[in-house]
């Protein structure tokens, strides 16, 4: 577990509430060749900011999946804790219309 991930972990438990994290896999294949890993976060943090009551209403994190040998399957994940599913599906909702996954993509990493 990187440091990042215990800060947030320490934050939540300080707030007295362990939330659990709602993990989006996106492919690099979907978005490479238009933007870069900062734009795409840019991005998904203003989806996200677009359906929360204000900008910084959940904690979210980062990451990358380089595992795999063929490209084709590395992945960046975006995490978001504590997010309500009604608010969740409006940030997937966004994310399939900004062309990042498809609807059954979404349906399958929900």
């Amino acid at each position: 577990m990187s440091g990042r991930n215990i800060k947030k972990r320490a934050y939540s438990v300080r707030l007295g509430m362990e939330r659990p994290w709602r993990a989006l896999r996106i492919p690099y294949r979907l978005f490479e060749n238009a933007y870069d890993s900062d734009d795409l976060g840019d991005l998904l943090i203003a989806a996200l900011r677009a359906v929360s009551d204000h900008s910084d209403q959940y904690n979210y994190r980062f990451d990358e999946d380089h595992t795999h040998q063929n490209p084709w399957y590395h992945v960046m994940i975006f995490e978001i804790e504590g997010i309500p599913e009604v608010i969740y599906e409006k940030f997937v909702r966004k994310v399939v219309a900004l062309g990042f996954i498809d609807v059954e993509q979404a349906e399958d990493w929900q």
